[in-house]
């Protein structure tokens, strides 16, 4: 019985814990531990009802059993504490410092929504299911690139405060920048935010021609399929304000 124990003995925890009243908890011996329906890379958005704040989290199993981070924007990063699931039912909880938040969730096809039972922070969410993408693979998709007759995007990377390097792309007629997320090695998909993933607006997927040359297709909501091939850097400076090229940057709504 010891190894089923919470193991966290704050009493915020046990408030939030009686708030959540989620029979699961209680009976988190009886259910395995989640591996499935948690493990892999998560993003979403927390609404608290006059905003939405950005969630990425990361699961793996390891040798003692599921570990797991979730970052959440204005509060920092959570651990895993505790998790179990019932069918697609999912209860996890993360702690920060002697803090606690419960999840509770439906979990199914790679997406999960449900809410959040936090001492300050509530609201209910909604996580998605990524890939992981190989830096040095994310660091050939940069550059710009002419979509269709006159669009011009600049695809880059950034680091986000918990240094997680982040594809964006950027609209250089107003600095404009949307987050770019993984469902494969070359295929993203952006929300309608710099980092809102839901609803999904449009895809982006990387491809290289029989000669070896790299271009794009873009796929946005209520327009045609592009393609954009790659530009020139003299033509692309011409389009895209210095202060936005580069690598490693700070992942900012806007640029410069």
């Amino acid at each position: 019985m010891d190894r089923c124990r919470m193991k966290i003995g704050t009493r915020s925890w046990m408030l939030t814990v009686a708030a959540v009243g989620w029979a699961l908890v209680l009976s988190a011996c009886a259910v395995r531990e989640a591996a499935e329906p948690l493990e892999g890379h998560w993003v979403g958005s927390l609404d608290v009802g006059e905003d939405l704040l950005f969630m990425r989290a990361k699961f793996s199993r390891t040798r003692t059993g599921l570990a797991g981070t979730l970052d959440l924007f204005g509060t920092g990063r959570l651990f895993l504490a505790k998790s179990s699931f019932l069918a697609s039912e999912v209860f996890f909880a993360m702690t920060r410092g002697d803090q606690a938040y419960a999840f509770t969730a439906n979990s199914q096809n790679g997406s999960m929504v449900g809410q959040l039972h936090g001492n300050r922070e509530r609201g209910s969410f909604k996580l998605r299911r990524v890939v992981e993408v190989d830096q040095k693979v994310i660091h050939s998709y940069v550059g710009t690139y002419r979509v269709g007759s006159d669009w011009i995007r600049a695809i880059e990377d950034c680091v986000d405060p918990w240094g997680t390097h982040q594809l964006v792309f950027v609209d250089p007629k107003n600095s404009g920048r949307k987050a770019l997320f993984a469902t494969s090695e070359n295929t993203f998909f952006f929300g309608p935010g710099f980092l809102i993933p839901e609803p999904v607006e449009g895809m982006v997927t990387f491809l290289k021609a029989r000669d070896g040359r790299p271009y794009l297709l873009w796929d946005q909501e209520g327009s045609e399929v592009m393609m954009g091939e790659p530009i020139q850097s003299s033509v692309a400076a011409q389009h895209v304000p210095s202060g936005s090229r580069g690598l490693k940057r700070r992942c900012n709504p806007a640029s410069g």
